[in-house]
């Protein structure tokens, strides 16, 4: 980078000026407190150290105006990460910067006084002191983002160790869980719910939940995203359901409701089957305390896979159209309640076409349609099914 040069006159007038960076410094301290409002805090700076860096700064700007060089831009970059680690908005510490700049332009044309020649100076090295002062607003800038990112990243993964503690009801750095639950505001008693899902399945889920005035914390695991919801007083299950469910088309488990926050690991493994008992293909929405057949046949994918091929074995050796228009017509019988009517406008077929087909099916499987029995079995079957990958099912393993 090129370094811009000032008029002898205007480099004069700097080193005139820095026996006066003290008086000066506290000159622009004050005017930066009345006019940027988060200055006003002494919670994030006190007037003394804002001072003590007003007074660096125009040391620094001052040896730059006389002996030009970008020196100054490794201090700003370090100043705007100071004010990252501070609290200060981003806004906040730019104006300050602009206000100190414009602060040691005015300073510049005091000096000049009366005197023609240092005034013509002064002006003619306005558009290079502004030069300086952009680029150092840039360096701040970019030290305030990096730090900002810095500080993002550590929340992010300290809240990810609280939330991994909670699931796994291990406590984190000899916190309890209820430390760790005060840590991420949530109160050790109160309406809460487990929510897992595919990822990325939930984009800003927390901020859309809190718009409805819904509090939880989530954190993204290797193949989930996982969250603590607490319900308010006024809030249920169902909406949140249904809330769940119009931000995603991927597969989300959700917990029973549950008190206490010691409880948070079995309800974590609980929306884990949900999620299972959604199926391989999703979307949906599962809660655990409202499917117990499917999260029964999730839990265990070995025994469900049994279960398929002892009340379907025949069937899934079929070749895959005929498997398919079997297991349709089925699972349309079954989910009309027997009605082969109202099957058959569904499959857009003849009602005795629905009924050939579930001749034939009884007669591969040995199994009455007329038995409560058999039902069950038949039901729990095309569960099982549904819920083991197409790579995984019976009649795959058959043929491979």
């Amino acid at each position: 980078m090129t370094t811009p040069s000032f008029p002898g006159a205007v480099r004069r007038l700097a080193r005139q000026l820095t026996g006066q960076v003290p008086r000066l410094a506290i000159a622009l301290a004050t005017r930066i407190r009345a006019e940027v409002p988060a200055y006003q805090d002494d919670r994030l700076v006190s007037f003394a150290d804002l001072v003590a860096e007003c007074e660096a700064n125009l040391m620094q700007g001052l040896r730059d105006v006389d002996s030009p060089s970008w020196n100054g831009t490794d201090a700003a970059r370090v100043l705007g990460r100071r004010r990252a680690e501070q609290g200060f908005p981003v806004e906040a510490t730019l104006r300050s910067y602009r206000i100190g700049g414009q602060f040691m332009w005015e300073t510049f044309v005091s000096a000049a006084g009366s005197d023609l020649g240092d005034q013509r100076a002064v002006l003619a090295a306005a558009t290079t002191l502004w030069t300086f002062i952009d680029t150092y607003s840039a360096a701040l800038a970019e030290g305030h983002r990096l730090a900002s990112e810095d500080r993002a990243r550590t929340d992010t993964e300290v809240r990810s160790a609280l939330l991994e503690a909670l699931f796994t009801g291990k406590s984190a750095a000899g916190r309890s869980l209820l430390d760790c639950a005060a840590d991420l505001r949530l109160p050790a008693g109160g309406r809460f719910l487990v929510v897992v899902a595919d990822t990325p399945a939930l984009p800003r889920i927390e901020e859309r939940l809190r718009l409805r005035g819904t509090i939880s914390v989530w954190r993204q695991e290797i193949d989930a995203q996982a969250g603590i919801v607490l319900l308010s007083p006024s809030g249920s299950p169902e909406q949140l359901c249904l809330q769940l469910a119009g931000h995603t088309r991927a597969r989300v488990g959700v917990s029973a409701e549950y008190h206490q926050i010691e409880a948070t690991p079995a309800a974590r493994h609980a929306a884990g089957l949900a999620r299972a008992a959604v199926g391989p293909h999703g979307p949906g929405v599962i809660r655990h305390d409202r499917a117990p057949v499917p999260i029964l046949l999730a839990s265990a994918p070995e025994a469900a896979r049994a279960v398929a091929q002892a009340a379907l074995g025949p069937v899934l050796e079929l070749p895959a159209r005929d498997r398919e228009l079997l297991l349709t017509t089925l699972r349309s019988w079954l989910g009309h309640d027997g009605a082969t009517s109202a099957a058959a406008a569904e499959l857009h077929c003849h009602r005795n076409t629905v009924r050939y087909r579930l001749r034939r099916l009884e007669d591969l499987t040995g199994l009455s349609l007329t038995s409560p029995k058999a039902l069950s079995e038949l039901h729990l079957a095309l569960e099982a099914l549904r819920l083991l990958p197409q790579r995984d099912t019976p009649a795959e393993r058959v043929g491979s």
